[in-house]
């Protein structure tokens, strides 16, 4: 058993969604941070019929 006093930095599997109604496309973040969409997150948008027209994978 280690006795570090260093933080333990766990991987984040928030996600965040954002709809527009407008273009029928969904904004997804995920991968940072407690909400999905912090520093190095990744974003994909998928429109209504599934197919993905953006993907960025997160850096972080």
């Amino acid at each position: 058993m280690s006795n570090s006093r260093e933080p333990v930095q766990e991987p984040s599997n928030a996600s965040k969604a954002v709809f527009n109604p407008n273009t029928e496309v969904t904004s997804n973040f995920y991968g940072s941070g407690p909400h999905g969409d912090g520093p190095g997150h990744g974003h994909a948008e998928v429109t209504s019929s599934g197919d993905v027209t953006y993907n960025r994978e997160p850096n972080g």
